[in-house]
C-alpha cells in the first residue's frame, strides 16, 4: 500500500503545530505560534487563543481522517515525525486535565508579574482519568 503524503499546506500547517506542542505554553515563542496557526495578528490574549487552536489542529486531524482513522504509519516517512507531534498535541490538549487551565490563570499572572516562568503541576485528581491510545 502506496503511504499517504500530506500536501504542503497542510504540512507547514502541521509544523507549526508540532513545533507548539514542545514549546513552552507561557512562552512568547508558544504564543506566536498559536498567532501563525490560527493565522491572525498578535490581537488575542494567549489564554483566549488556546482553545482556538485546539478546535483549528482538531478540524485539520479530521480533514485527514476522512475515509477511515489514519495511523501514524499510513503517512510518508518525512510526515511522521511532525505528525508523531500533533497526535500528541491533539491527545494531551484532548485531556480532561487540560480543559481546567483556566483555573490557574490568575496564579499564573502572579508569578509572571513577578519575572518568573510559571510552573503548573497536574498532580490533581483530574489527572486520574486514562485515555487509551493504540
Amino acid at each position: 500500500m502506496e503511504r499517504l503524503k500530506i500536501g504542503a499546506a497542510d504540512r507547514a500547517f502541521f509544523v507549526l503545530v508540532s513545533e507548539a506542542s514542545f514549546a513552552n505554553p507561557f512562552g512568547q515563542r508558544r504564543q506566536d505560534l498559536d498567532h501563525e496557526i490560527l493565522g491572525v495578528t498578535k490581537t488575542s490574549h494567549w489564554s483566549l487563543m488556546v482553545p482556538r487552536v485546539i478546535e483549528q489542529v482538531k478540524k485539520k486531524l479530521s480533514v485527514l481522517d476522512q475515509g477511515g482513522v489514519k495511523r501514524l504509519q499510513d503517512f510518508a516517512e518525512q510526515d511522521q515525525a511532525i505528525l508523531r507531534n500533533v497526535f500528541l498535541f491533539d491527545i494531551f490538549y484532548g485531556c480532561p486535565c487540560s480543559t481546567h487551565a483556566d483555573e490557574h490563570t490568575p496564579s499564573i499572572h502572579a508569578v509572571q508579574a513577578h519575572g518568573r516562568s510559571p510552573r503548573i503541576l497536574l498532580a490533581s485528581n483530574r489527572t486520574s482519568t486514562s485515555r487509551q491510545v493504540s
